[in-house]
């Protein structure tokens, strides 16, 4: 297998590399009164349009007030119907599964719904303004409305769908699991296709400490092709302290900058990193981890007592290590389009990953041998597709397990047939 080297190349990406790209980009979110502001000036536009026209099919005024009104009414109704579900499966999603459990929440299809519905309620109240003194007018006034209401139905209708899936194990199971996927394909490649830039230099002690001035707050994303250009641009190397998903308190150190240059544009670097209060999937791979063992955790509290649900969680759980197995993991040196090194930051290693995945679970399956023995099982399937050099995490895990499995003796327990969630 040919080896390339690993060069973020901001200009000329290669189609095969653009995942990698829109991974390690920052992701730019319109912010929903954005979105809300759009489709509401959208709808008082044409409903203005629509009201102004005086040429073809006209049709009397009074049917299409008496319509507007009604539609008018209706969108009220389901405004408030649409704000329920939010709050409903939100709450739900909470209490039963995650706190940090936020994907129906997030998802662009409310955001889109609720502003169109409002749209189309700002569409119904300017079209009637504009046509009720008038005696006849055109037939696009009603029929706009009739088309962006069904438009309304059915984008409703796909967001109950969404809200039905969300409340519902297997689907959330599997779309933490093909988020977190879709984050490890993206950052890691397989092993051997890449070559790992040296990072030496960067021992030496920086010229200048970049160091987070705000609030706490969670990083969420960093725009790594914008932060490698700044800094190739000044000649200037540096060292990321915190990677995403870490939370920034203040007066911490972020950045460890080398260069002649790096006072100068020392506050400027900070432009680049996104935060927010909560960890999201965009650059973080062990996120994936975070929500799978909440959900197993809680399926094996004591009050809740549901190993099938954790042995579920498990399943997922082993996807993601089993794809990280025959990866490189060491992603983070990142050069500019030169080749010149200018970005180091830390990345989680194999045994961090197996850590995330099992070591919380080794302190909550308390004595149920369904999950011990599922536990078991992934560590060895795992162990069997992994490189050598990776088998003393899973061995190291396999052996802690082992031993509380014979600690727990006769205490072990496994649940009746046909417990819920099985």
């Amino acid at each position: 297998m040919r080896v390339q080297r690993a060069v973020l190349d901001l200009g000329r990406v290669p189609k095969g590399k653009r995942p990698v790209l829109r991974m390690i980009q920052r992701r730019r979110r319109v912010r929903a009164s954005v979105v809300t502001v759009v489709y509401v000036a959208a709808g008082a536009g044409i409903g203005v349009a629509a009201g102004s026209i005086r040429t073809g099919p006209m049709v009397q005024v009074d049917p299409v007030v008496q319509l507007l009104a009604a539609v008018a009414g209706g969108l009220l109704t389901l405004i408030g119907i649409v704000i329920s579900l939010l709050f409903l499966v939100v709450q739900f999603a909470v209490t039963a599964q995650s706190p940090r459990l936020n994907l129906f929440r997030d998802n662009p299809l409310i955001t889109h719904l609720y502003a169109l519905m409002l749209g189309v309620l700002v569409n119904v109240v300017v079209a009637g303004a504009m046509v009720y003194q008038k005696p006849t007018v055109s037939v696009a006034v009603p029929a706009v409305v009739i088309v962006l209401l069904i438009v309304s139905l059915l984008l409703l209708r796909v967001v109950q769908v969404a809200a039905i899936r969300a409340v519902q194990l297997a689907p959330i199971l599997e779309a933490v699991g093909a988020r977190a996927r879709d984050v490890i394909d993206a950052l890691y490649p397989e092993a051997g296709s890449v070559s790992v830039p040296s990072a030496s230099g960067f021992e030496d002690k920086p010229c200048c400490t970049v160091r987070w001035p705000n609030r706490t707050a969670r990083l969420r994303q960093v725009d790594f092709p914008a932060l490698v250009r700044r800094l190739g641009e000044n000649g200037c190397r540096a060292r990321m302290v915190a990677g995403p998903g870490k939370l920034l308190r203040e007066g911490d150190v972020v950045l460890q900058v080398h260069g002649d240059s790096c006072v100068r544009i020392a506050d400027e670097l900070l432009l680049y990193f996104e935060v927010g209060l909560e960890r999201n999937f965009d650059q973080d791979p062990t996120f994936g981890f975070r929500l799978l063992n909440d959900i197993a955790l809680r399926a094996l509290s004591s009050a809740v007592n549901d190993p099938y649900t954790a042995i579920q969680a498990i399943d997922e759980i082993e996807a993601l290590l089993r794809a990280l197995a025959t990866r490189e993991l060491r992603i983070g040196e990142l050069c500019d389009a030169d080749g010149e090194l200018r970005l180091v930051f830390e990345t989680p290693t194999w045994d961090q990953f197996v850590g995330y995945a099992v070591d919380e679970l080794f302190d909550g399956m308390r004595s149920i041998r369904s999950v011990h023995a599922r536990i078991a099982a992934m560590l060895a399937e795992v162990r069997a597709i992994a490189p050598p050099e990776r088998w003393d995490a899973l061995d190291r895990r396999a052996r802690e397990l082992a031993a509380r499995t014979a600690a727990g003796g006769d205490a072990a327990t496994t649940p009746p047939v046909g417990h819920a969630g099985s």
